[in-house]
């Protein structure tokens, strides 16, 4: 078979540079490659997609009909999505490879590959031919091995995957190397066979005759122990690799350092997700220092690492309340990505949006709520878009942002905006949960959790009970099997329960639930002080509410004054975000000095120091004026004129 290009390189994100024997070259864009394989799949997309936004046409299909052809689109941009993503993985493969110096097959299945044929490429790669060629080529092993796996690669590309599992394991038959090894576990991996791929990753570990070999199967061992939740090997995992990449890079800076900096990523995410916050600062700082170090020489390759670790860094600075630093981390990482999807949208777009919608999380904790609302606007818009053509991938994202949308609509009282966004991240959830429990089920408790706090706002209380104890059942099973995770998320929800079970006097439920809440979160606090001692000052300011209206006047009181200790301990670091919770609980002392146990002066003091709080921040943060409601009516009733002593203030 004559067959035009030997060599191909990727240049940048999506330029793909051919060169044929006698070296000529031509460079052609990556998209425009693919569309070659995807076109079959873009020609019915676009039919489909005709036929059901003709609202004249689609009347005249039965409901069945339409809904068949819905599920036909759905499946058709899935499959077009994942056939994408194999032609990439294949051009990667085949990026610098010279071609020359493989087997004659491989040859001509790869210039069929070119040409878009890939079932003439399958053809070419008979099983027949195979076993004949397999007799006669014992010693050139290697390169059977590689046909396989490209066979199997192809086979993917088909979503004939039993097929290619087959395939990989020919190949495993003809080459039992590290190499192979490794490519037949992230198959593996792909099919989420996780117990297959963990065999052949400890299988390639065994076999890894270098450093180089023996870190990278370790990271990748590592990343898969972490998405099963196996935190303790992945974190012995991720220091062996760190530890060899390390002695690599002293000796071979240039090639090693990338993964001395990608390794301290992925450790710093787990120990973040374990709560060992000091360790995963550290690693992410010098991540960042490391890829900061290697953008400055080539900046095309390693801008978007450096925007990834910031965006990493951020996320935990904003959850150990370093909220300044947080922010600026964030909005150099949005200055990036924006600066990246300028020339190439489809792939950092995505990034834009998860930034936006991560930077808004925390201008809503700093009540910028102005910000907060533009930032989860857009990138709702910019989520909404990408699903219309990757519901797959997208639409978990469209529910987060309009999950947290949510979350500050219903802080700014826009409940009817609120209700909305609660209830269709819902609808999204549950449905992603129907086939992916164990990923989407967290997701559906923390929405139900949501949900039902604006649902008793709004005085809908059967359906906040029901959503707080489908979420409380959710989180309970979650937190038997993985207690560090989920076990906040259980406190939250019986916080949460319990506040609504005190409004419809159910005090001795809510009781119970305050109790266990309080008990959980000083758990937590003793070991992640940072984190969980908000949380702590929350249950003991809600409990002694419940036990003022129960006449226990003598552990309210200590109730409120710890929290309040808190409160203010809290506020001397971060005035933003716990003043006005200092104002509330001075508040709510005011009351008990004016109700429970009278006391004009200490009751006064108390709403003093509140309103010297909320008078300077009510206009910029609407939900402050009711709590400067609720103090003038604490001075009116000790018939004061509360105009006067407003002004002595």
């Amino acid at each position: 078979m004559n067959w035009k290009w030997n060599h191909i390189r990727i240049k940048g994100d999506n330029n793909l540079v051919l060169q044929d024997a006698d070296g000529n070259t031509t460079a052609i864009a990556i998209t425009a490659f693919i569309e070659q394989f995807t076109k079959e799949k873009d020609d019915r997309i676009r039919l489909l997609d005709g036929w059901l936004s003709d609202k004249e046409k689609i009347e005249r299909f039965a409901e069945a009909e339409r809904i068949r052809l819905q599920k036909e689109l759905l499946i058709l941009q899935e499959e077009k999505v994942a056939l994408e993503e194999q032609v990439k993985t294949l051009l990667q493969e085949f990026s610098d490879k010279d071609i020359t110096a493989t087997d004659s097959l491989y040859q001509n299945a790869f210039a069929l590959f070119m040409d878009g044929k890939v079932d003439d490429a399958l053809g070419v790669l008979d099983e027949v031919i195979f076993e004949a060629r397999e007799k006669q080529l014992q010693e050139e092993r290697t390169k059977q091995a590689e046909t396989r796996i490209l066979k199997a690669e192809l086979l993917q590309m088909k979503f004939d995957f039993k097929g290619a599992s087959e395939q990989y394991d020919r190949a495993l038959a003809i080459d039992a190397s590290w190499g192979i090894h490794m490519k037949t576990a992230a198959f593996h991996w792909f099919l989420n066979d996780f117990s297959k791929a963990y065999t052949f990753y400890r299988q390639a570990l065994a076999l890894a005759d270098t450093s180089a070999e023996k870190a990278m199967t370790l990271n990748n061992l590592a990343n898969l122990q972490s998405d099963r939740n196996d935190y303790e090997s992945a974190l012995k995992g991720y220091q062996e690799a760190l530890e060899i990449y390390r002695e690599l890079a002293r000796t071979n800076q240039a090639t090693y350092l990338p993964y001395v900096a990608t390794t301290l990523n992925n450790l710093a995410v787990l120990q973040r997700g374990i709560n060992d916050y000091e360790s995963a600062l550290k690693g992410y700082q010098e991540a960042l220092e490391i890829r900061r170090e290697l953008a400055r020489t080539n900046r095309a390759t390693y801008l978007p690492d450096v925007a990834t670790t910031l965006n990493n860094l951020a996320n935990l600075q904003r959850g150990i309340n370093d909220y300044e630093s947080a922010l600026k981390g964030y909005q150099e990482a949005l200055e990036i990505y924006r600066e990246l999807a300028r020339t190439n949208r489809a792939t950092y777009l995505p990034d834009v949006a998860m930034t936006l919608n991560n930077m808004a999380v925390l201008q809503s904790d700093r009540n910028d709520y102005e910000s907060a609302l533009k930032g989860y606007q857009e990138a709702l818009e910019i989520r909404r878009e990408l699903a219309r053509t990757n519901r797959a991938t997208y639409l978990p994202d469209v529910a987060t942002t309009l999950n947290n949308l949510a979350n500050l609509q219903r802080g700014i009282n826009d409940y009817e905006s609120a209700l909305k966004g609660y209830q269709e991240a819902l609808e999204i959830r549950r449905e992603l949960a129907r086939t992916n429990q164990a990923t989407y089920l967290p997701y559906v408790a923390t929405t139900l959790n949501n949900l039902a706090v604006l649902q008793r706002g709004i005085n809908d209380y059967e359906s906040a009970l029901k959503g707080y104890q489908e979420a409380l059942e959710i989180r309970r099973e979650l937190a038997r099997t993985n207690r560090a995770t989920y076990l906040p998320d259980v406190a939250t929800t019986l916080n949460n329960l319990a506040v609504l079970q005190r409004g419809i006097n159910d005090y001795e439920s809510a009781l119970k639930g305050y109790q266990e809440a309080l008990e959980i979160r000083r758990e937590l606090a003793r070991t992640n002080r940072a984190t969980y001692l908000p949380d702590v000052a929350t249950t003991l300011n809600n409990l002694a509410v419940l036990q003022s209206d129960r006449n226990d006047y003598e552990s309210a009181l200590k109730g409120y004054q710890e929290a309040l200790e808190i409160y203010r301990e809290l506020a001397r670091t971060n005035q933003a975000t716990y003043l006005p919770d200092v104002a509330l609980t001075s508040i709510n002392l005011g009351i008990f000095y004016q109700e429970l146990l009278p006391n004009c002066d200490k009751s006064l003091e108390y709403t003093k120091d509140a309103l010297r709080i909320v008078l300077p921040l009510e206009k910029k943060i609407p939900y402050l004026r009711r709590y400067v409601d609720i103090a003038i009516a604490v001075v009116r009733n000790w018939d004061l004129d509360p105009e006067v002593f407003v002004q002595v203030l």
